[in-house]
């Protein structure tokens, strides 16, 4: 689990901070709890451990990923808490998997934000604008391989642990006061290239475990908005189908990429070593074995967008290919960028106001105070019994779930 020492230190800490284009503004901001495909030079706060590939400001991408795009697009402040290597719930993945992982976990990712703003905003109409993230599962899924294989993980073990950990942080956070939730779920791992080296018998299984866990992921979503009353929505935003549109040959062709199989960046199986690299990066959709492209991820900060918008939102390929037209997704480079200032190849900063965790904590006061001193909208936020009345709907939505399991 993640340490208090740890979160002491990170008071401390500005070394791995993003360069801040300004002061916090009274903009909605978007909050992000995840893994890699959506950090923000965070994991190094939490390990030594270097990854081989070259990444830009400690993103994993060769430029801006899909949250900083949402943010431009929609002119969001974006408050980002993911480190690359997270899983739902440190606990739960070791013991299913004999792991050994101590980065922090959603839960502990908004335990620590919830120290850093949780008294910070009284009025509670100050965030009733605000829209959390809690994108998670695919390193459960990659820790959880052998055992599948084995037979060991079973995938009622698997789906439950994974529901409860995702479940617990999603109530932490609506407890908070905030009213808006967004889950995004698994991707599908047979559009990313490291999934070739999956055994080709053992591929449908882990593609069911993550298509059922998926599936579970929407119920909790549909119990959480019928038996809680203190929000707005909890929707779920679907990774699975956007990385499958994103091999989709009419919108690869879309977006003047040429390679989707393969990783620009080749390294070991041990993540040590950089065994090669390409030479046209722009042509290639993943830049190593998991990540996307920048121009890709642009893509899919546009597609939230869009279901941000959209109640009903429907994904194809012809509504796809109408996002790339809008939003000029085709331009997108890691050199030519309308997030870019001129100098933000040398310097990482954006045209957004964008915070990581050492970022949100240097600047928490000031974030929350021009959030406080914006007149806020009257609306009815829920009573705190209604809050603290949905805080007990976990036995509830497991044994909900496990009836569909």
């Amino acid at each position: 689990m993640y340490s208090t020492a740890a979160f002491t230190l990170l008071a401390s800490l500005s070394f791995f901070s993003l360069p801040v284009l300004a002061q916090a503004t009274s903009k909605p901001s978007l909050i992000v709890f995840g893994d890699s495909l959506s950090d923000l030079n965070n994991r190094k706060y939490f390990t030594n451990q270097a990854y081989p590939v070259p990444l830009w400001y400690g993103h994993y991408s060769n430029g801006p990923v899909w949250n900083e795009y949402f943010s431009f697009f929609n002119s969001y402040s974006l408050i980002n808490f993911a480190v690359g290597g997270a899983v739902s719930n440190d606990s739960f993945v070791n013991s299913i998997s004999g792991a050994n992982i101590t980065l922090p976990s959603v839960n502990d990712q908004i335990s620590i934000f919830n120290k850093t703003f949780g008294n910070l905003y009284p009025n509670k109409t100050a965030i009733q604008n605000d829209i959390g993230i809690i994108e998670i599962g695919s390193n459960d899924i990659n820790l959880s391989v052998s055992g599948i294989a084995s037979g060991n993980i079973t995938f009622k073990e698997f789906s439950s642990g994974f529901i409860i950990s995702i479940t617990n942080a999603a109530q932490s956070f609506i407890k908070m006061g905030y009213r808006k939730l967004i889950f995004i779920d698994i991707p599908d791992a047979q559009t990313i290239p490291s999934f070739a080296f999956i055994p080709a018998p053992l591929a449908p299984t882990i593609i069911d475990y993550i298509q059922r866990t998926n599936n579970l992921i929407s119920q909790t979503a549909k119990i959480l908005n019928s038996q809680n009353s203190a929000v707005d929505y909890v929707r779920v935003f679907s990774f699975f189908d956007s990385f499958k549109a994103l091999v989709n040959p009419q919108v690869t062709a879309a977006l003047n990429i040429t390679n989707t199989s393969d990783p620009c960046h080749v390294i070991n199986a041990n993540e040590t070593e950089l065994i090669s690299s390409c030479s046209n990066p722009d042509q290639y959709l993943f830049i190593d074995g998991f990540h996307p492209h920048t121009r890709p991820h642009a893509l899919l900060g546009a597609i939230l967008s869009e279901f941000v918008k959209t109640q009903n939102f429907s994904l194809s390929t012809d509504v796809v290919l109408e996002i790339i037209k809008k939003y000029n997704i085709s331009s997108i480079s890691s050199t030519s960028n309308p997030l870019f200032f001129a100098n933000s190849s040398a310097t990482g900063i954006l045209n957004i106001n964008e915070y990581n965790v050492s970022n949100a904590i240097q600047n928490a006061k000031n974030i929350a105070q021009n959030k406080n001193d914006t007149p806020g909208t009257e609306t009815k936020l829920g009573s705190a019994n209604s809050i603290k009345n949905s805080l007990i709907l976990i036995p509830t939505i497991l044994i909900s779930l496990l009836i569909l399991v």
